[in-house]
């Protein structure tokens, strides 16, 4: 048997994935690598902290910060930097090699319980399959 995606929460340090993205990509053979992504390109230390690993290519890919939230209790919310570390990672992979003619999205965040997020997610899921289904169409 074998791991075809792998999506995982916390890995948010370099020291972290300088030791399991050789672990993924030698021993699973995940190759197609997504991390990094979020509030560390606004200045932020850390950033998200999701990874997607995977056998597959990656055709696209899309980081949606959740907003900035005052009263929202969970500190990922209320970045000093304004604006949120946390949020939706999408990933449309083509699985193709596999199944001609497919893809496969593949959606991961690391939500904190409040309502406004669960309607950032909404909207960030709806927005990018239509998003990602038009750019798909234009790589045909």
């Amino acid at each position: 048997e074998s791991v075809d995606v792998v999506a995982l929460q916390g890995i948010a340090s370099d020291s972290s994935r300088r030791e399991l993205l050789p672990v993924l990509s030698r021993d699973l053979g995940l190759v197609h690598v997504i991390t990094g992504v979020g509030a560390k390109s606004m200045g932020v230390t850390s950033d998200s902290g999701l990874l997607i690993a995977s056998r597959f290519p990656v055709l696209h890919q899309k980081f949606s910060a959740f907003p900035s939230h005052p009263r929202c209790p969970h500190p990922a919310m209320n970045s000093p930097k304004g604006g949120s570390t946390k949020g939706v990672l999408a990933a449309l992979l083509d699985t193709s090699s596999q199944h001609p003619g497919t893809r496969l999205f593949v959606f991961l965040t690391t939500a904190p319980d409040h309502p406004s997020v669960w309607r950032h997610i909404y909207a960030t899921v709806r927005g990018t399959l239509l998003h990602f289904a038009a750019s798909d169409q234009e790589l045909r």
